[in-house]
């Protein structure tokens, strides 16, 4: 986690095509979210880095805690603060 935090948050590429599909789907009214299990803070700081944070209405992952590292739960918990019932 150590390394991660300040190195390997950043050994990433973005797909081709993911911005323009994710401006794309921003333009016509779709509401964005991210759900990950890497925690908020890291996929937060990853998606700034590729300017990717402009597309989403929020980032969700997991806690430094373990909180919401269940993809299930963490949709769950998404759902019900989100109001997407």
């Amino acid at each position: 986690r150590e390394r991660f935090s300040v190195i390997g948050l950043f050994e990433n590429e973005v797909y081709p095509s993911v911005a323009e599909t994710l401006k794309a789907l921003k333009a016509e009214g779709y509401r964005l979210f991210v759900a990950t299990a890497k925690p908020t803070i890291y996929a937060k700081r990853i998606l700034d880095h590729f300017d990717l944070s402009q597309y989403f209405v929020q980032i969700y992952g997991s806690e430094l805690t373990g909180e919401r590292t269940n993809k299930a739960e963490l949709i769950h918990y998404i759902l019900e603060r989100e109001q997407l019932n």
